[in-house]
């Protein structure tokens, strides 16, 4: 009576429990699903201090809010109009906050902001050969800018920079900032015979929440598809950090159903196959939710999102689950139909050591993947973790109190289980540890081919028809694309402008050396108080000092009165310094506001780009010159990061194995530990060969795996060595367990993802292996020790 009323209590608690979770779950969704996309918002942050961390955060977000696009054909006309009528319909989208396609008049009003700072402007050449006292060849260059076929011809323009240097600065400033031609106001490029004229699409300074960006991009492709039919001759061609975002979530979501709907549907036959009965069904599938729902509730509070990569891996925790549903109703109804009684109590009493110590060195396994600061394994481990140990308590708490039949284990099932248990007592297997030790040799070679690669890429999904458009987008604009650049900070922002100053006379050096071919600061429009100040000083020293100017006047018809008239103008200059206030409130800032990042934590910061690099070790060697200056090369950091994670965790990993072997050691003596320690080693062992020979890559991915397969495997072991009754309802519950973990993690093998392929792939081969040599576990059980 005691016990009845005790699982009754369990059973109520746990209900209520149930209803907390599933109330709270129709919350977060009513909300919106909190779900990401973003590749970048897996991984760790690097060594830096916060405020470089936060920095490039900011910047990321900069970037990641835009959409470019070219619209290119064969006559101008046609790709203007379409890109006219492209700009007109992207105006039209609810997600978009502003599309920049011809400039109006914000190139003169730009250029009239200099106009009134011309003085303190130089071109790196004019101030090279001023400094130098190299006044006869400026004189010459000022002269071929004047005679020259494209000569200047404003009056207005001569009358109050009779040198061109202001002219001088606008070439320099054209050649080496843009890429782009200007045509009827739009910034365009020529590539293959086509015109492609610009367009940029700001989404906004918040990142949109995932539904959006999917919805954005249906939009924009419908869009283009539109503009499109109203010219065979038109091409469009766009990128943006969107679109791999929706591509990963929309990828995601087909995995997460493939690999849920599969081991669910696993699941449900191996249990009406082997059971006969719909109970089994009904509760395992509410121990399934229950573990589903309550993983993904914590997941959420804990995370605040969650990756759809985490989904993923999420999906594959139905397969492992129902083991503790397996175990029991394996127990119970093994020889139900001719004990007498279905006594669902004495079921639990005989199973709970083992799914016990089972779940705890589950739950541990998947924790330790959590382990450091990866943001993917983390969210993996915790949904892994909760998941399984919600599962249990619904077995415990819910599953007893049915007292009715649940079925019988079908014969088919209970001959396969004899079969598994005669494996150990058949003539190959009498010599079991030279078989094994065959079949390590026999990996070896796979284990010794394996190859590393870190590559933070790897984590990525996305469509080759995306990646060609990407590379497509590139070729047009006529640089490789890298998230590579320099970050430049300082306390103030003359003092960050004049590091970037520094920054970029070290990069024009390696430009002229070929390790880059385009670099871009904020400074090439806008140098330094200190910088300008220099500048007008080395004019006016020319000015007062080189007789060659008297000459250099005459020779253009500048008579006394205009010489008098521009000195004039000149020396009222003298503190005529473009401040960075009236610079970022002006629309020349509109168009540089990309290497501005400006106040972050006391600190302002400026970004360096760029592009076609051909020798990072140069760039980095002038990171190691300069102070303030940081290289940022997130894909080479990151996957460095991954690299020393995959080293340490497999550390770790060898400890755990170590761990496992002296526990077991200790709880079953020193020879039977051995014993259940060989096969989890055995199948990791063979998984990495698998791994070696097939040509997968190695990566952190196949360590974890490790670690799975090691919980799993010590799980079949503690299900054989803790159950008190016989071996049979054991094997058929371990026989169940395997098939559905290898559906589960056979299923994420066939992943789009690389490292989640990987991962897959590795359990399912050790899972494999696990489970065929697990009735080594039943020794005991079957009375030979």
């Amino acid at each position: 009576m005691f016990d009845a009323n005790k699982h009754h209590v369990r059973a109520i608690l746990w209900g209520c429990l149930f209803a907390l979770v599933v109330a709270d779950f129709c919350r977060i969704v009513v909300q919106g699903w909190p779900v990401d996309g973003d590749i970048f918002s897996l991984l760790p942050e690097e060594s830096q201090d916060a405020s470089v961390n936060t920095a490039v955060k900011y910047y990321q977000q900069s970037i990641s809010n835009k959409i470019l696009f070219f619209v290119g054909a064969d006559e101008p006309a046609s790709a203007k109009q379409a890109a006219e009528l492209l700009v007109e319909k992207l105006n039209g989208s609810e997600y978009v906050s502003s599309v920049n396609g011809a400039m109006d008049n914000a190139s003169e009003t730009a250029n009239s902001l200099l106009y009134k700072h011309r003085y303190q402007l130089l071109s790196s050449a004019a101030k090279e050969m001023l400094s130098q006292g190299r006044a006869t060849e400026l004189k010459q260059q000022s002269l071929q800018m004047l005679f020259s076929p494209l000569g200047v011809t404003d009056s207005l323009l001569l009358q109050y920079d009779p040198q061109l240097l202001f002219v001088d600065f606008l070439k320099e400033l054209t050649e080496s900032v843009s890429i782009f031609s200007i045509t009827d106001h739009w910034l365009t490029r020529s590539h293959e015979g086509k015109t492609y004229f610009f367009i940029d699409v700001d989404l906004g300074d918040v990142a949109l929440p995932m539904d959006h960006q999917i919805a954005l991009v249906s939009d924009v492709r419908l869009i283009q598809q539109t503009v499109l039919g109203t010219s065979r001759d038109v091409s469009i061609v766009s990128v943006g950090t969107v679109y791999h975002a929706a591509a990963g979530v929309s990828q995601g979501k087909k995995e997460v159903s493939t690999v849920g709907v599969g081991s669910a549907f696993g699941v449900l036959l191996l249990l009406t196959l082997t059971f006969r009965s719909v109970v089994p069904l009904v509760l395992s599938c509410v121990a399934i939710g229950s573990g589903v729902l309550a993983a993904l509730v914590v997941c959420f509070h804990v995370f605040g999102r969650i990756h759809v990569l985490s989904l993923v891996f999420g999906a594959s925790l139905i397969g492992v689950t129902i083991d503790y549903a397996f175990h029991f109703y394996a127990e119970k109804n093994y020889d139900g139909a001719t004990s007498g009684g279905y006594n669902g109590a004495s079921a639990l009493r005989r199973v709970l050591p083992g799914i016990t110590l089972g779940m705890l060195t589950s739950v541990v396994a998947y924790l330790s993947m959590g382990v450091g600061p990866f943001a993917l394994m983390q969210q993996v481990a915790l949904f892994s973790a909760v998941g399984l140990f919600a599962s249990f308590l619904c077995v415990v708490c819910l599953f007893p109190l049915w007292q009715g039949a649940t079925g019988i284990v079908a014969t088919r099932a209970k001959r396969f289980s004899s079969v598994m248990l005669a494996l150990p007592h058949t003539a190959v297997m009498r010599h079991k540890y030279r078989v094994l030790m065959l079949v390590v040799v026999a990996m070896s070679p796979g284990v010794f081919l394996l190859t590393p690669l870190d590559d933070v890429r790897l984590l990525q999904s996305s469509p080759e028809s995306l990646k060609s458009e990407e590379k497509r987008f590139f070729d047009i604009m006529g640089v490789r694309s890298a998230f590579q650049f320099y970050l430049v900070s300082g306390d103030t922002v003359q003092a960050a402008l004049q590091t970037e100053e520094a920054l970029l006379s070290k990069l024009e050096q390696l430009k002229n050396a070929g390790a880059v071919k385009r670099f871009n600061g904020i400074t090439q429009v806008l140098p330094s108080i200190k910088t300008q100040a220099e500048n007008y000083n080395l004019r006016r020293q020319s000015l007062v000092s080189d007789d060659q100017w008297a000459d250099y006047y005459q020779t253009i018809g500048f008579d006394d009165d205009q010489q008098a008239a521009f000195m004039d103008a000149f020396l009222a200059q003298n503190n005529n310094q473009m401040t960075f206030d009236a610079f970022s409130a002006s629309a020349l800032f509109e168009r540089t506001k990309a290497q501005w990042i400006g106040l972050v934590e006391g600190r302002y910061y400026s970004v360096v780009t760029l592009s076609n690099v051909h020798d990072v070790n140069a760039l980095l060697d002038v990171e190691r010159e300069l102070t303030d200056v940081v290289w940022i090369d997130q894909v080479a950091d990151f996957s460095s990061v991954l690299k020393e994670y995959r080293e340490s965790t497999t550390l770790w990993v060898l400890l755990a194995y170590c761990l496992i072997a002296i526990f077991l050691m200790v709880r079953y003596g020193i020879k039977t530990g051995a014993i259940y320690m060989l096969p989890p080693m055995v199948a990791a062992w063979v998984a990495l060969g698998a791994v070696g020979y097939v040509g997968s890559v190695f990566n952190l991915f196949n360590v974890f795996a490790l670690i799975l397969i090691l919980g799993i495997g010590i799980d079949y072991v503690l299900f054989f060595a803790e159950n008190e009754g016989a071996a049979a309802p054991t094997m058929l519950s371990i026989t169940l367990s395997a098939i559905t973990t290898i559906l589960s993690f056979g299923l994420l093998a066939l992943s789009q993802t690389n490292a989640i392929s990987g991962f897959g792939f590795t359990m399912l081969v050790g899972i494999s292996c696990v489970y065929f040599l697990s009735p080594m576990y039943a020794m005991k059980s079957q009375g030979d020790q």
